[in-house]
Formats: C-alpha cells, sequence, structure tokens
C-alpha cells in the first residue's frame, strides 16, 4: 500500500503578552496560561487519541464557533502543544496532532476529569464526545487487580477504539473486530452506564449492543469505579 506523505508544520512561539498574563513563575500558572482559555483544554482532549480535522473537532465539539476554534487552534499551535500535519495523499487535508509536550498533558486532563466528577453538581446526563467518554473510562481504571488482560472494542457511533485493560488501561482508535468483547452504541451514555452504575448489559437492551465473551464483558466493568462524591 502507498504510504501518505505528511508534512509537519509546528510555529515559533511568540513572546507573552505581558498584560494578559500572570506574571507569576509557577508551573500551574504557565500551564494555565497555555490551555486556560475557553475551549482550549477540550481542543487538546479531543486530539489525545489522534490527529482530527478541523470539521471533526468541530462536531466533537458543537457548542464552539469556526473562529473561536480556528483562534484557539492558532493559539495552541503558537505555543508548541499542537502541530499542522499535511497529508497530500489520497487527496491533500489538514490535520492537527499533539506534539509531544501536548500528549504529556493527558495525566492533568484524565486528574481533572476524576476531579470534575466527584462534584455533586456535575451532571452526569450531559451528553460528551466519543472520545471523552473513553477518556473519563481511561481516567477512572482502578486496574486487573490481579486479573488477566482483557481487551476491549468500544463503538460510539462511527468512532471506534480497542482498549486494553491490564495493570493500566491503554487505548487507541482501531478496528476492535478482534477484541474479546465488543460494546457498541450509538451515543456514549448507555456505555458509560454500563460501566459506572453497573445496570448489567441486560438492562440496556435496545440501547447498547455486546457481542464477544459477556464474562470478559462483566469482568471488564467490574474494573471501573465512579469517583465518589465529595462535595455537600
Amino acid at each position: 500500500m502507498k504510504s501518505q506523505k505528511v508534512t509537519q508544520t509546528v510555529s515559533e512561539p511568540r513572546p507573552a503578552e505581558h498584560g494578559r498574563w500572570y506574571a507569576d513563575g509557577c508551573g500551574a500558572a504557565f500551564a494555565l496560561e497555555v490551555l486556560g482559555e475557553r475551549w482550549a483544554m477540550l481542543i487538546v482532549r479531543e486530539l489525545l487519541l489522534g490527529p482530527r480535522r478541523f470539521s471533526q473537532l468541530r462536531a466533537a465539539l458543537p457548542k464552539i464557533s469556526a473562529r473561536v476554534l480556528t483562534e484557539r487552534l492558532e493559539g495552541l499551535e503558537r505555543h508548541g502543544v499542537i502541530a499542522r500535519q499535511e497529508v497530500n495523499e489520497p487527496v491533500p487535508a489538514r490535520f492537527y496532532a499533539l506534539t509531544e509536550w501536548g500528549r504529556a498533558a493527558e495525566p492533568a486532563i484524565l486528574a481533572l476529569c476524576r476531579w470534575g466528577l466527584s462534584a455533586r453538581a456535575h451532571d452526569p446526563g450531559i451528553g460528551v464526545s466519543p472520545v471523552a467518554a473513553v477518556l473519563s473510562l481511561k481516567a477512572n481504571y482502578t486496574g486487573a487487580n490481579g486479573g488477566d488482560p482483557i481487551t476491549v472494542g468500544l463503538e460510539i457511533g462511527d468512532a471506534r477504539f480497542v482498549a486494553r485493560l491490564g495493570e493500566t488501561m491503554e487505548v487507541e482508535r482501531g478496528d476492535p473486530a478482534e477484541a474479546q468483547i465488543v460494546l457498541s452504541a450509538d451515543q456514549p451514555m448507555p456505555i458509560l452506564a454500563a460501566f459506572y452504575r453497573k445496570t448489567g448489559l441486560s438492562n440496556l437492551a435496545g440501547s447498547l449492543h455486546a457481542r464477544g465473551d459477556i464474562a470478559a464483558a462483566q469482568a471488564a466493568i467490574a474494573r471501573f469505579a465512579f469517583p465518589e462524591r465529595l462535595t455537600p
């Protein structure tokens, strides 16, 4: 198969606009300068599982305008968090991908996910993107606890993921055909309900479909825990 030709472009960072910055040498303060703009961190979240086109980012973040998305992408690129990838084959296309430094933000984003879920004001019924759902699971994976590794395929609308559940959870985009168990739903919520509410696969008939080793699915579900509510 003919390989794709990819050109990656990274913008040079510009000096800080001191009038808008915290003037605080703490690393957390600098991180907030880079990711604290509205939508910036969610854009990074959507790129954690691989490059995306502009149109794909807009579909995953339906409340963002094209203008704001363009501004945030430019800012993240300027700070070295993301880079453009120009693909010439089979047809010309532009993707946005995280740099090595951008990918290093994943633990912080997962920690914020767990922290946010621990608030009683958080509404788990609000819709999320497929990537957000999968990363929520990764953030709340408790480990194999001595059990055998399990490979789980997740089909959420048109999105396809493969998760390998060992001592840690590793997930990537890909064909889940070889997974021990494949869970599919039109939207993320039925899948999240199965893992977090422990509703059981049979109680979600019609909204969630499972194929493969059902015992493996139940063992996989037992390895996740919704955070304890910590707020009054």
